[in-house]
């Protein structure tokens, strides 16, 4: 007791443990003692064989098993249920307390008799004690079993996609092995500290402790002389810059890889032009007999794959980053696969890239195809996650074409495959398809838990902005009316994208902010964004569908700042602006009709546009054809305001009857979906009895407003959808 009492506990508990051992003999504490060394659970089968029972057989059995017992009946241990033979103390600073007991001299010793014990477990099959026979060699201080069982257990780790475990075992491994001298080592011994570095450079990259992980490629590559050991380095360096965010470093290291093997990356813009030329010849022509002359033998056939292998990641910087670039490397590695038929995986992989690519540029029915090839070969060389990929693409597909319940369902089989392989890049990937699909739906709640879910794997700003955080949850503060909470996101966004020319991402924020500035009424500023975000796309050579997306609301802040300054224009400008917005909105029409997923969004910004030159007969096609749209695709949020608007319009016509159903309609999917300003704004209009502008430009009447009133709605609107709305 008096040992307990110079433990660093608070004195509550203090007096609690002390109490309890009061009643234990001093065996039975020294018994404790041992098993505290073990850890909080132990096998008492192990604490039979280093306890510090001088009995032998019966006697010794006897006596540890009495032991346990006056501390089970303490309180201080308890049987673990769920592995029987096993003891648990019933609380970690109890545990503490009988180590303390323990000197450290002495407990390194009986580390390494615990090590004797569980090696006979694990010499009769029993591989789950790795993890403690690496526990236990760290704490004994032995080189040798630390760099045997710290490294098993490291690879343990990794094949269960734990990174963060495997790199502290790894690193012990690696420790243990720097202290021996170069002198001392062997071939085998500098080959095995070799590996050890290459493995906790890799946990250490996939733990998203990337600085720690470039350093260790760095000393490697600059260490070694073998061009294969080399690539695989670079591999490994160009994957830690691209989650980084890093994409310079990427295409410096991806390129100093690739010159191993005699290939050349094309940095100048001619030279980057020149190679996608001469790659989507070759793709399109497909001279085989150069091909197969410049390609031949099993040599060649291994080079091929290395070199496939060393583009794939800055084929995703350059998806992020530079469109063009993406471009040439897509076509360079497919013209490579295809030299040699016999690459399955390699083929199969840049059918899915071809999906994808085909995907963007609104060629539907290719990219089905080349995903269908893709998923057939995955199957056929039985590769699950680049499976899982594949289906990915063909969820992207299914979004671009305003099919999200089917995205979904896609989705979340490719999902329980992908989360079996640790795959955090395409975890991502299908996190960012299903809670963008449930936020189109109006799924706010349901979008926002698998957000948070996923949202832990990134660890680093980059891979933030990367996987939603320009998207989500920064749209879903725009429809709810949260605009406060979205700018000062976005603003970070924008500033770092800028400042690393990350392109991508910031057509994706400036498109987000022209809808910011649209909600709070500066149309001239939403525009101004709007036309920046339109020319980095096309200047940046960035996916089609992207550009699309942005046309509906783009069109959208050309009428309403056309109706804002209508009094200020003279005829000439007004002219001018009408024949613009006309045009804007034929190509916004046009382009969105192929990515459905914005189409009802543009047939809405037509309604208005007809709304706005008096084509009343072209708006009431316009609004019913964007509402049935919204309505067929399950975008509650879409279809709401389609209604809400439309109500309004009716209401200038005099037709207060649908309009009041459109209107009640409206408010009950905004409610259903928590857009708290849109409830506000109907309850208001069937409340005011002040005349005020109406989204759609005109002015309610007073015998409208009085229409709206629920005190006087007409016979013909539904009772239940009526009763509705005056109960809120």
């Amino acid at each position: 007791i008096r040992r307990l009492n110079t433990a660093d506990l608070p004195e509550t508990m203090l007096d609690t443990i002390g109490a309890r051992v009061a009643y234990l003999s001093e065996d039975d504490i020294a018994i404790l003692s041992h098993a505290a060394v073990i850890g909080r659970s132990f096998r008492v089968d192990t604490l039979m064989v280093v306890s510090p029972v001088s009995h032998e057989g019966l006697e010794r059995i006897r006596t540890v098993m009495s032991a346990m017992a006056n501390a089970a009946r303490e309180c201080i241990v308890m049987e673990n249920v769920g592995s029987p033979g096993t003891a648990v103390f019933t609380h970690e600073r109890i545990r503490e307390a009988f180590l303390r007991r323990v000197g450290p001299a002495a407990r390194k010793r009986l580390h390494g008799r615990i090590i004797d014990a569980l090696e006979l477990r694990r010499l009769n099959g029993d591989e789950g004690v790795v993890f403690d026979l690496a526990h236990h060699a760290i704490k004994s201080g032995k080189r040798e079993k630390i760099i045997a069982y710290a490294g098993a257990a490291g690879e343990r780790a990794m094949e269960s996609y734990a990174y963060d475990d495997a790199a502290c075992y790894l690193g012990e491994a690696l420790k243990a092995l720097e202290q021996i001298p170069d002198s001392a080592n062997d071939e085998a011994g500098k080959s095995n500290r070799r590996t050890v570095m290459e493995r906790y450079g890799e946990c250490l990259v996939y733990a998203g402790r990337l600085d720690e992980g470039i350093a260790v490629f760095k000393h490697l590559l600059n260490r070694e002389e073998d061009i294969d050991r080399k690539g695989i380095y670079c591999h490994h360096l160009t994957l830690a810059c691209f989650r980084k965010g890093d994409f310079n470093g990427c295409e410096l290291y991806a390129s100093t890889g690739l010159k191993l093997y005699g290939e050349s990356v094309p940095m100048t813009t001619a030279g980057v032009t020149l190679g996608l030329a001469s790659e989507l010849l070759v793709h399109f022509l497909r001279p085989k007999f150069l091909e197969n002359h410049l390609y031949r033998g099993k040599k060649h056939a291994e080079k091929i794959k290395v070199i496939i292998n060393n583009y794939r990641w800055l084929l995703y910087a350059y998806y992020w980053w530079d469109g063009k670039k993406a471009l040439r490397t897509i076509f360079r590695m497919g013209n490579l696969a295809e030299c040699c038929s016999n690459f399955s995986e390699e083929m199969a992989e840049l059918y899915y890239h071809y999906g994808l690519l085909y995907s963007t540029t609104g060629f539907f029915k290719k990219a089905e195809r080349y995903c269908e090839l893709s998923k057939s070969l995955f199957e056929k060389t039985n590769n699950q996650t680049g499976l899982a990929k594949t289906l990915s693409a063909i969820g992207l597909i299914a979004i671009l074409r305003g099919e999200f319940k089917k995205c979904l369902k896609i989705c979340n089989h490719g999902l329980e495959i992908i989360e079996r392989s640790g795959n955090y890049v395409e975890i991502c990937k299908y996190a960012q398809f299903i809670f963008f699909s449930h936020y189109l739906l109006g799924n706010y709640k349901t979008a926002r838990e698998i957000y948070d879910r996923y949202f832990y794997i990134n660890t680093t700003f980059f891979e933030e902005m990367m996987y939603g955080g320009s998207i989500y949850p920064v749209s879903e503060y725009i429809e709810k009316g949260d605009c406060d909470s979205a700018l000062p996101v976005l603003d970070k966004y924008i500033k770092a994208q800028e400042e690393h020319q990350l392109w991508y991402l910031n057509a994706l924020s400036l498109m987000c902010l022209g809808k910011i500035y649209n909600a709070k009424g500066d149309y001239r500023k939403s525009r101004g964004i709007f036309e920046r975000c339109i020319k980095l796309t096309r200047t940046e050579f960035l996916p089609m569908h992207y550009l699309n997306a942005v046309y509906p609301f783009y069109t959208e802040a050309l009428i309403k700042e056309y109706r804002n300054n209508h009094d200020h224009y003279h005829y000439f400008q007004r002219r001018g602006e009408l024949r613009y917005i006309k045009k804007t909105l034929g190509k916004t029409l046009r382009k969105t009709k192929k990515f459905a997923h914005h189409y009802d969004v543009a047939l809405r910004i037509a309604a208005q546009y007809f709304h706005l030159v008096n084509n009343n007969k072209k708006a009431r096609h316009y609004f019913t054809s964007a509402i049935a749209k919204s309505a067929a695709m399950g975008k509650r949020y879409q279809e709401a305001l389609g209604r809400y608007e439309y109500g309004l319009w009716l209401v200038e016509q005099n037709d207060h009857d649908r309009a009041w159903t459109q209107l009640d309609r409206a408010y009950l999917i905004f409610k259903d979906i928590d857009i708290v300003p849109y409830q506000k704004k109907i309850l208001e209009l069937c409340a005011t009895t002040v005349s005020g502008a109406t989204p759609c430009g005109g002015s309610l009447t007073g015998n409208a407003r009085t229409a709206l009133t629920p005190a006087s709605r007409r016979s013909t609107v539904a009772a239940s959808t009526g009763s509705c709305l005056r109960r809120c």
